[in-house]
């Protein structure tokens, strides 16, 4: 079984093993998204055809007030005849290599099993809790001279950033 990183010729048929093992139509927004985000990760792949791969994609998280490198693990994904035969295994040690190369610190991942990636190294760091208040129990405010505007999201980023660098900056001081 041959581990590689692959590249952008190999984008379609990562896209299209992705969607076959998660049961995703294409779609136009869907198939600009994956592109977008296969363009910005390190993507990893066995078998010739492709029969397992996923994306390693590249973030920085602040982690107290330190940034780390960190890389997202996702679109993990086997045809079913590759499954079970232990090509995942070589993908994460092909990614971890790659992560080591590039002094990143960090990786996450959102796994459908926290047992099958835990033989990998990885382990809940996360807790979801999910409240629900009713709009009843929610405090009547005064109206705001506030105005909202819908605005493509390419266009907000830097309104965003701001916001993000400011909430940082104003954590820092506390």
């Amino acid at each position: 079984m041959t581990t590689r990183q692959l590249t952008a010729q190999d984008e379609a048929e990562l896209y299209a093993l992705a969607r076959y093992a998660f049961n995703l139509p294409s779609t136009p927004n869907r198939d600009q998204a994956f592109q977008s985000l296969y363009d910005h990760s390190a993507a990893f792949g066995t078998g010739e055809p492709l029969d397992s791969g996923f994306l390693s994609t590249k973030f920085d998280v602040n982690f107290h007030g330190t940034t780390y490198a960190m890389r997202g693990i996702g679109y993990v994904a086997s045809y079913p005849e590759a499954s079970g035969k232990g090509s995942i295994g070589q993908l994460m040690t092909a990614a971890f290599d790659e992560m080591q190369q590039h002094k990143v610190t960090v990786s996450y991942l959102a796994p459908f099993s926290s047992t099958f990636y835990r033989r990998f190294g990885y382990e809940d760091a996360f807790t979801m809790t999910t409240h629900t208040i009713a709009a009843r129990d929610f405090p009547r405010i005064a109206k705001s001279p506030a105005t909202v505007v819908r605005t493509p999201f390419a266009d907000a980023i830097p309104a965003m950033s701001a916001i993000y660098a400011n909430q940082s900056a104003t954590k820092k001081a506390a």
